[in-house]
């Protein structure tokens, strides 16, 4: 009998990105799709993907987040479709087979989701770059568990930032300062949109073991408004992957362990924040609201702060004094060489 070789996952996952893999849940459901990223807790993101019931194809999902946990996967579907329709298919020059469709799209997606992740690393280089700090003295690593942050050089008091993308939109937080709230902040920017095939309802459903029972309660309450419970549900979510990317842990953590509580789906303030039971102190939330033709966003910025209690509030980003709004070429304009 030969032997077996035991693998380790972590490196082992980090090799198959971008290639074509099957993802195989315990209870049965298989993706196939296009390995995007993974991460040291082995939750995967996919494009491009299938899903499969009893071997069989039950259609086309577009992109995917599987979340893992101690006991299960949380599966998170986003379509990418819409956002290249005809303007891809029109460039096919008459090939419309569905392998070569779906190939293109494959590549808009890695490619829209490579722009993002450049973006997200010039960004700090040119912040620094406005502080006089050259390039080749800059020296940006990550912790273990996949933070970035600046190792050198040294800065008095240090600066903090966090990085995210989505749907077209990359955003960057950051901020000087000491003591033990030094280094804690997270941003989330996400489009509130609900994947084909799902209502808000169903996607909320989806969701639901990240959610804890007083805001699924409060969820239910607005089940006959899809428009404000997609706003709702979005809220929830920015507002644990902010904190949670403040951490340093992002998606090692159980969303379940943060519970918010709002008067209102279209609240501008008043919410509460708990994590394990127990009121959340020492913390600032600031949330923005951005509407792009047709597409809303909302994006939420989560410190540390020296405050006792827990601010939240909302707001329309062209009123947000702490943000500044950059377009990619001015951007590109202003960008140094990254080695």
């Amino acid at each position: 009998m030969s032997a077996v070789t035991p693998v380790n996952p972590k490196p082992f996952l980090q090799d198959l990105t971008g290639k074509s893999v099957y993802v195989k849940l315990k209870w049965g459901l298989e993706y196939k799709g296009y390995l995007v990223s993974t991460d040291s807790y082995m939750n995967l993101q996919l494009a491009n993907t299938e899903e499969f019931q009893d071997g069989k194809s039950t259609g086309a999902l577009g992109e995917v987040f599987i979340r893992s946990m101690k006991t299960h996967c949380c599966v998170w579907m986003r379509s990418r479709a819409r956002e290249f329709d005809d303007s891809i298919i029109a460039r096919t020059d008459g090939v419309r087979s569905s392998h070569n469709i779906e190939h293109l799209l494959h590549l808009a997606f890695l490619v829209a989701h490579a722009i993002g992740c450049l973006i997200g690393r010039i960004l700090p280089r040119i912040l620094l770059a406005d502080r006089g700090i050259q390039p080749n003295a800059v020296k940006i690593s990550t912790t273990s568990s996949g933070k970035p942050y600046i190792e050198s050089p040294v800065l008095d008091p240090p600066l903090s930032y966090n990085v995210t993308h989505d749907s077209g939109y990359v955003a960057m937080a950051f901020e000087s300062k000491s003591g033990n709230e030094g280094g804690k902040i997270g941003v989330d920017i996400m489009k509130t949109h609900i994947p084909a095939g799902e209502t808000a309802a169903s996607f909320t459903a989806a969701l639901s073991d990240q959610l804890t029972q007083p805001e699924l309660d409060y969820l239910a309450l607005h089940v006959q408004d899809p428009d404000a419970l997609t706003e709702l549900l979005f809220k929830y979510w920015t507002m644990k992957e902010a904190y949670t990317k403040a951490l340093g842990i992002g998606l090692g953590f159980n969303f379940q362990r943060v519970e918010c509580r709002m008067e209102s789906a279209h609240n501008r303030e008043g919410c509460s924040v708990s994590v394990d039971g127990k009121p959340l102190l020492g913390w600032n939330f600031q949330g923005f609201h951005y509407v792009d033709g047709s597409d809303h966003y909302l994006g939420m910025v989560a410190t540390a702060s020296e405050d006792r209690g827990v601010v939240v509030s909302w707001t329309e980003l062209s009123r947000c004094e702490w943000v500044e709004e950059v377009r990619l070429l001015d951007l590109l304009e202003r960008a140094l060489p990254v080695k």
